[in-house]
Order: structure tokens, then C-alpha cells, then sequence
């Protein structure tokens, strides 16, 4: 017997991804893609399908995309314009209230299907006040008392970097996962910071992939 329903965060990055394989080893899992503005937002939900596609389980439910665009705010933002995408520098990479506008969203989409669990793939290198413990007990009490319900965040992963959850499900699927800030078509541009990163992290454990 399955346990309650969950809400997985996704973007179909290796963290989120692997959040929805883990997920669905005990839970009814519905996906949820936040489509905030990000100039990059349509590759990635590309390979999201795709990714989904390859999980397919009576498991899973259908992702559900809300539409909660931040441009007319951050219209300004590397992140949203696409202009200047920062190169190398993790500190340049911040995109403001990102995991406050993510949870949020999900909360009401938990009130609205009568879910009480959100899943999200923070990893301890996530060193940003909205991913850290101290405001996610807080953003839980916060979401349980103005939605009446009760609210249950969850972070895995918080233990561990990037490294070390690849090495872990080295035989994951990541030919179908997308992290880029400035993709070209729909694939990785193999320049920029995520790109960067993924390559380094898949050449440690000895992982020839898309992207990397």
C-alpha cells in the first residue's frame, strides 16, 4: 500500500529528477512545474516530457504547469531577459525568492488537491536563506496556518552535494535530464556555469551523457 500523495517540485535538472524517482518508490507523485519566466523555461519543460514519458507508472500522475510569471518584476534579471548570463560565478547565479515563489505555488496547489507533502531537491550546497531549514520550518507553519491544512516540506537530498547524489544512481537516466541557463535550441549550450558543472560532476563517476 502506497503512502499519501506528494507534490515534486520538477524541472527536470538531476536533482529534481531523481526527486521523482525516489517519490515514486512510495508515494503517489504529482509533478509540478513552475513556469515563472525564466528564458530557458520551454527546453526544459522539452525534456521534462520526456523524462516523464520515461517514467511512466500508474504512480505518477499528469504534471500540472501554473503559470505565475515574475518578468513584469524581474524583467531586469539575467535569468528572465536572458541577457548576460553569468559565466562561471555561483554567487552571480542567485535568482531572487526562487525556492519562497516555488513553494508557494506549490502550497496552494496542495490545498486546492488536498495534498499535505511538498518534495524539493535542495542540496546542502543551496546555500541561500529561502533553502535553508530555518525559514522552510517557517515557510511550513506560515503555509499550514493561512491555507488551513497542514504542510509538510521535504528535503531529501539536504545532506547531499551534486556529487555525491550522481555517484549514488550513477544508472539514472540522465540522457533525458536538461540543467542550462543559456540553452541553444533544445540542448545545453555547454558553456555556461550548469553546464560546467554537470560535466564535472558526470566525469567523476564516469558518465558520458547529453549535455555533459
Amino acid at each position: 500500500m502506497r503512502s499519501p500523495s506528494i507534490c515534486v517540485l520538477t524541472s527536470g535538472g538531476p536533482d529534481s529528477a531523481i526527486l521523482l524517482q525516489e517519490g515514486l518508490k512510495k508515494h503517489q507523485v504529482h509533478p509540478l512545474y513552475i513556469a515563472s519566466g525564466c528564458h530557458w523555461e520551454m527546453v526544459e519543460q522539452f525534456w521534462l516530457t520526456k523524462l516523464l514519458d520515461f517514467f511512466s507508472s500508474p504512480a505518477l500522475s499528469p504534471l500540472t504547469i501554473l503559470h505565475s510569471d515574475l518578468t513584469p518584476i524581474f524583467s531586469q534579471h539575467w535569468s528572465y531577459s536572458g541577457q548576460n548570463i553569468p559565466a562561471s560565478s555561483d554567487e552571480h547565479l542567485y535568482i531572487p525568492g526562487r525556492n519562497m515563489h516555488l513553494l508557494s505555488q506549490a502550497a496552494l496547489f496542495c490545498k486546492a488537491r488536498g495534498i499535505e507533502e511538498i518534495w524539493i531537491g535542495i542540496l546542502i550546497e543551496n546555500r541561500w536563506a529561502d533553502g535553508q531549514p530555518p525559514f522552510l520550518r517557517l515557510f511550513e507553519q506560515a503555509c499550514s496556518k493561512g491555507l488551513e491544512i497542514p504542510i509538510k516540506i521535504q528535503t531529501p537530498f539536504a545532506q547531499l552535494n551534486k556529487g555525491e547524489l550522481i555517484a549514488k544512481n550513477s544508472d539514472f537516466p540522465y540522457h533525458l535530464t536538461f540543467s542550462c541557463i543559456d540553452p541553444q535550441g533544445n540542448d545545453h549550450c555547454g558553456n555556461c556555469n550548469k553546464c560546467s558543472e554537470r560535466k564535472e560532476y558526470f566525469e567523476k563517476v564516469g558518465i558520458k551523457c547529453r549535455g555533459g
